[in-house]
Protein backbone atom coordinates (compact mmCIF):
# COMPACT_ATOMS: atom_id res chain seq x y z
CA UNK A 1 0.00 0.00 0.00
CA UNK A 2 1.49 3.10 -1.05
CA UNK A 3 0.93 6.38 1.26
CA UNK A 4 0.02 9.55 -0.83
CA UNK A 5 2.89 11.48 -1.16
CA UNK A 6 0.74 14.77 0.49
CA UNK A 7 0.36 12.83 4.10
CA UNK A 8 4.10 12.49 4.59
CA UNK A 9 4.74 16.06 5.22
CA UNK A 10 1.47 15.61 8.18
CA UNK A 11 3.14 12.40 9.43
CA UNK A 12 6.09 14.19 9.55
CA UNK A 13 4.29 17.12 11.29
CA UNK A 14 2.75 14.61 13.75
CA UNK A 15 6.20 12.91 14.73
CA UNK A 16 7.71 16.42 15.38
CA UNK A 17 4.89 17.63 17.62
CA UNK A 18 5.04 14.55 19.49
CA UNK A 19 9.07 13.97 19.78
CA UNK A 20 9.09 17.85 20.97
CA UNK A 21 6.14 17.09 23.39
CA UNK A 22 7.52 14.39 24.76
CA UNK A 23 11.25 15.81 24.99
CA UNK A 24 9.08 18.98 27.22
CA UNK A 25 7.91 17.01 29.29
CA UNK A 26 11.12 14.89 30.15
CA UNK A 27 13.06 17.84 30.51
CA UNK A 28 10.71 19.66 32.60
CA UNK A 29 10.28 16.54 34.61
CA UNK A 30 14.49 16.53 35.03
CA UNK A 31 14.19 19.97 35.70
CA UNK A 32 11.81 19.68 38.19
CA UNK A 33 13.63 16.45 39.99
CA UNK A 34 16.94 18.99 39.90
CA UNK A 35 15.27 22.05 41.68
CA UNK A 36 13.66 20.20 44.47
CA UNK A 37 17.13 18.08 45.00
CA UNK A 38 18.90 21.83 45.27
CA UNK A 39 16.20 22.87 47.92
CA UNK A 40 16.11 19.67 49.86
CA UNK A 41 19.98 20.44 49.89
CA UNK A 42 19.94 23.91 51.08
CA UNK A 43 17.09 23.18 53.32
CA UNK A 44 19.48 20.01 54.82
CA UNK A 45 22.25 22.59 54.98
CA UNK A 46 20.65 25.10 56.82
CA UNK A 47 19.33 22.79 59.31
CA UNK A 48 22.70 21.69 60.18
CA UNK A 49 23.79 25.20 60.78
CA UNK A 50 20.97 26.14 63.10
CA UNK A 51 21.60 23.03 65.02
CA UNK A 52 24.98 23.94 65.25
CA UNK A 53 24.71 27.29 66.36
CA UNK A 54 22.46 25.66 69.18
CA UNK A 55 24.86 23.15 70.07
CA UNK A 56 27.53 25.47 70.49
CA UNK A 57 25.29 28.08 72.32
CA UNK A 58 24.47 25.22 74.77
CA UNK A 59 27.63 24.34 75.13
CA UNK A 60 29.50 27.64 75.89
CA UNK A 61 26.19 27.82 78.61
CA UNK A 62 27.23 24.96 79.81
CA UNK A 63 31.12 25.10 80.37
CA UNK A 64 30.59 28.66 81.79
CA UNK A 65 28.56 27.64 84.55
CA UNK A 66 30.83 24.51 85.26
CA UNK A 67 33.81 26.83 85.25
CA UNK A 68 32.28 29.21 87.71
CA UNK A 69 31.24 26.91 89.98
CA UNK A 70 34.91 24.77 90.15
CA UNK A 71 36.06 28.62 90.62
CA UNK A 72 33.68 29.21 93.53
CA UNK A 73 34.23 25.66 95.03
CA UNK A 74 37.72 26.27 95.27
CA UNK A 75 36.85 29.96 96.53
CA UNK A 76 34.70 28.36 99.51
CA UNK A 77 31.99 30.81 98.47
CA UNK A 78 29.60 27.15 97.28
CA UNK A 79 30.19 24.94 100.89
CA UNK A 80 26.72 24.39 101.70
CA UNK A 81 24.17 22.78 99.48
CA UNK A 82 21.81 25.72 99.56
CA UNK A 83 24.49 27.64 98.20
CA UNK A 84 24.95 25.22 95.48
CA UNK A 85 21.27 25.33 95.03
CA UNK A 86 21.29 29.24 94.92
CA UNK A 87 24.09 29.18 92.26
CA UNK A 88 22.25 26.57 90.35
CA UNK A 89 19.09 28.13 90.05
CA UNK A 90 20.24 31.98 89.65
CA UNK A 91 23.09 30.99 87.04
CA UNK A 92 21.55 27.77 85.50
CA UNK A 93 19.02 29.31 83.42
CA UNK A 94 21.37 30.25 80.17
CA UNK A 95 21.77 26.60 80.37
CA UNK A 96 18.20 25.73 80.55
CA UNK A 97 17.04 28.17 77.81
CA UNK A 98 20.11 26.83 75.48
CA UNK A 99 18.72 23.25 76.45
CA UNK A 100 15.20 24.27 75.60
CA UNK A 101 15.93 25.46 72.12
CA UNK A 102 18.23 22.37 71.33
CA UNK A 103 14.85 20.21 72.45
CA UNK A 104 13.54 21.44 69.28
CA UNK A 105 16.04 21.08 66.67
CA UNK A 106 18.05 17.78 67.91
CA UNK A 107 17.45 14.77 67.97
CA UNK A 108 16.91 12.17 70.48
CA UNK A 109 20.63 11.41 71.04
CA UNK A 110 21.86 14.54 71.57
CA UNK A 111 18.42 15.62 73.42
CA UNK A 112 19.34 12.79 75.85
CA UNK A 113 23.42 14.10 76.13
CA UNK A 114 21.93 17.52 76.61
CA UNK A 115 19.73 16.23 79.64
CA UNK A 116 22.72 14.10 80.97
CA UNK A 117 25.27 17.67 81.11
CA UNK A 118 22.22 19.43 82.87
CA UNK A 119 21.36 16.69 85.28
CA UNK A 120 24.66 16.65 86.09
CA UNK A 121 25.54 20.64 86.83
CA UNK A 122 22.42 20.43 88.83
CA UNK A 123 23.35 17.95 91.06
CA UNK A 124 27.05 19.51 90.83
CA UNK A 125 29.83 18.02 88.83
CA UNK A 126 32.66 17.53 91.43
CA UNK A 127 34.91 15.76 89.29
CA UNK A 128 36.40 17.32 86.17
CA UNK A 129 36.59 14.20 84.20
CA UNK A 130 33.18 13.61 84.54
CA UNK A 131 32.51 16.88 83.05
CA UNK A 132 34.78 15.79 79.97
CA UNK A 133 33.34 12.83 79.35
CA UNK A 134 29.75 14.36 79.66
CA UNK A 135 31.00 17.10 77.37
CA UNK A 136 32.82 14.62 74.63
CA UNK A 137 29.75 12.35 74.60
CA UNK A 138 27.61 16.04 73.65
CA UNK A 139 30.19 16.58 71.02
CA UNK A 140 30.19 13.11 69.95
CA UNK A 141 26.55 12.66 68.92
CA UNK A 142 26.19 16.29 67.88
CA UNK A 143 29.13 16.02 65.21
CA UNK A 144 26.51 12.66 63.59
CA UNK A 145 24.14 15.52 62.86
CA UNK A 146 25.89 19.38 61.98
CA UNK A 147 28.60 17.20 59.65
CA UNK A 148 27.67 16.59 55.87
CA UNK A 149 27.82 13.09 55.48
CA UNK A 150 28.47 11.40 58.92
Amino acid sequence: MKVPDRWIPVAAAAVGVLGGMGGALIGGFVANQSQEDRLQAEQQAETRNVRRETYGTFLQAAELLVQESAFLTEAGELDTEAEQIHFIQTKGIPVLTARAALDLVAREEVRDAAHEITDAVESGIGDEKVWENLRQHFVDEGKKEILPGE
